[in-house]
């Protein structure tokens, strides 16, 4: 499934909609891929318009892939289509993380490539923001009018390096016994393990 951005505007090539195309022939029976690709495309559509459109005032903003494939993969485990979701979890996510855990040195955060380690990045750094700073940080910078690491730093109200940084000694120490700082866990037992 996908969003597409330019069928919100007027031109020829538009279809003058806010449309989410699906491949209904890549559903399961139990339709559990589909509904969590309606999840993460219709974030996609909702960052496109706080973002680019917003209430029609056109600041024409886009937010960094990187981030806004973390929103939407997340958005998949907000709308109840989890790693440990009933029907066995969703395969995509545990993949995304599989793949960029296995070489996270070898990922360039910011060089969105489509591949699933790209993905997992994402994911994994909005999934610490939401257990970090709960579920509410996901809204406010989503509808802030800013974008990338600026949005960051300004919706945190920390540097962006700084919770960058915390974010990678996390998935480095997640799992590990002894006791981490708040700072340094995902929430619900999360772990990068």
């Amino acid at each position: 499934g996908f969003f597409r951005p330019a069928d919100e505007e007027t031109g020829s090539t538009s279809n003058q909609g806010e449309i989410l195309y699906l491949n209904a022939s890549k559903f399961n029976d139990d339709m559990y891929d589909g509904l969590a690709t309606v999840a993460h495309e219709f974030q996609h559509m909702i960052n496109y318009n706080q973002k680019f459109i917003r209430d029609g005032a056109f600041p024409k903003k886009i937010e960094e892939v990187t981030f806004d494939e973390g929103f939407s993969v997340n958005s998949e485990e907000l709308n109840g289509f989890s790693l440990t979701s009933q029907g066995g979890g969703n395969s995509f996510i545990f993949g995304t993380a599989k793949n960029y855990l296995a070489n996270p040195a070898q990922q360039a955060f910011f060089q969105f490539s489509n591949n699933l380690a790209d993905y997992g990045a994402g994911y994994l750094y909005i999934r610490y923001l939401w257990s970090r700073f709960g579920e509410g940080i996901l809204n406010q910078l989503v509808t802030s009018p800013d974008v990338g690491r600026a949005n960051m730093t300004q919706v945190l109200g920390i540097p962006f390096p700084q919770a960058f940084q915390d974010w990678a000694v996390t998935n480095q120490i997640s799992g590990l016994s002894g006791q981490a700082p708040t700072n340094l866990t995902y929430a619900e037992g999360f772990s990068t393990r």
